[in-house]
């Protein structure tokens, strides 16, 4: 996958006029961000900062932090204003992931429920979140990020599965 084909993939979400906007963050956080569904689930409206010029995710303590690029802070900004809009005169809290109906998403299986729902209606249903991270370092790794930035960025034994060779979803 491309990066042309990651914005195609956003754009097809963003046909759905009431959860496109959630789906796109989302897709634009595992794709753009390489976070995973349970770190998009742990995540607080007060962890992203936008402010910053770079645009930063700080994540947990494992991750101290996240760049947010340039071609995901648009999604992300969208999603926040829809976000905003749909929490006006309900009860407040900071997830990041909410439904439709203002209720926070906090678990993976949830947040798996409605990708895989929503991944049929647009064509994307072989697309599950580790395919969506591992395309993530692909990227990272076609671009140039040594082993060792792999390991900074990810856990040892993910950067393992990764590069072995008998692996089912690994590169060689």
């Amino acid at each position: 996958m491309d990066l042309q084909q990651y914005i195609r993939m956003l754009r097809l979400c963003r046909k759905d006029p009431v959860l496109g906007k959630r789906h796109v963050a989302v897709l634009a956080l595992v794709l753009f961000c390489g976070l995973t569904a349970g770190e998009i689930c742990r995540l607080r409206v007060t962890d992203i900062h936008l402010e910053n010029p770079c645009g930063i995710i700080v994540a947990d303590r494992k991750s101290p932090w996240v760049k947010i690029p340039r071609v995901a802070k648009p999604y992300i900004v969208s999603y926040l204003k829809w976000r905003g809009a749909q929490m006006v005169g309900k009860p407040g809290h900071d997830c990041f992931l909410i439904s439709a109906n203002g209720s926070p998403v906090t678990t993976t299986h949830t947040l798996r429920y409605h990708y895989r729902k929503h991944a049929i209606s647009v064509d994307m249903e072989k697309y599950s979140f580790k395919h969506l991270r591992l395309a993530f370092i692909v990227c990272l790794i076609n671009w140039g990020l040594t082993m060792n930035g792999l390991a900074a960025l990810l856990d040892n034994k993910k950067v393992a599965g990764v590069i072995r060779p008998h692996c089912k979803t690994g590169l060689a």
